[in-house]
């Protein structure tokens, strides 16, 4: 199994760097859908998603949905 060091990629949201992502090089390559989508977060804490290519280039890098649980929302069945 080989890793390979993406390299520094500017967060899209706060300006900040994208740093020591390390991604499997056999995974990358024989992925079944490309670009390859890699949840990171940036040095400032911004979590997002690289879009990855099969030559490691980061094509795009997105901010990510963040789902936030919330107690008694509406989805939860109430015990009567």
């Amino acid at each position: 199994m080989t890793h390979r060091l993406l390299p520094k990629h500017r967060c899209p949201v706060c300006g900040g760097n994208i740093t020591k992502v390390v991604l499997d090089e056999d995974k990358i390559k024989n992925a079944p859908r490309v670009p390859v989508l890699v949840p990171v977060y940036c040095d400032r804490g911004c979590f997002l998603v690289l879009f990855v290519d099969r030559s490691f280039t980061i094509r795009e890098a997105q901010p990510a949905l963040q789902i936030i649980s919330t107690r008694g929302a509406s989805t939860e069945e109430s015990t009567g």
